[in-house]
């Protein structure tokens, strides 16, 4: 498969999550695909993703993911993206907020016989969470306040 391939695969993934159509990834996953993400060990399989992605729009029914950049080489393909949604629901222990959030992330998929068999993301948790209003957001930008003129 060529890179292009690969994008609009990607782009139908986004669509099909945005729409709630967890059924329509069997056909751009393996079924023994492995997903590493930043909260715990990797997930095994697509069947296991498939519930986590459910297990986050409970938490963020209005979630919407939105592509705003992919670079590929060979079989991998990395993509720039921006998730937005409401804290409407327990998210991973953690009782809904009622506040929106806004956060950017990157994947990272690796292709294999037409499916994806690996799965690397990694997001703006602390951001995330400060949006929840879990930490407080900082009051400077990083580095401290800048220097007097």
């Amino acid at each position: 498969m060529s890179v292009e391939q690969h994008k609009e695969i990607n782009r139908r993934i986004v669509e099909a999550l945005n729409a709630r159509d967890y059924d329509a990834l069997d056909q751009w996953f393996a079924p023994d695909v492995l997903a590493h993400h930043p909260y715990g060990p990797p997930m095994q399989g697509r069947d296991e993703m498939k519930r986590f992605m459910k297990m986050a729009r409970v938490a963020f029914p209005d979630l919407r993911l939105s592509t705003h950049e992919m670079v590929g080489e060979g079989d991998t393909l990395i993509t720039k993206y921006v998730a937005e949604g409401t804290h409407q629901g327990d998210y991973m222990g953690v009782p809904a907020s009622g506040k929106p959030v806004r956060f950017a992330g990157v994947q990272i998929l690796r292709f294999a016989n037409g499916k994806i068999v690996d799965d690397w993301e990694i997001w703006d948790q602390l951001g995330m969470m400060q949006q929840m209003g879990l930490l407080p957001a900082p009051t400077s930008p990083p580095g401290g306040p800048p220097p007097a003129a």
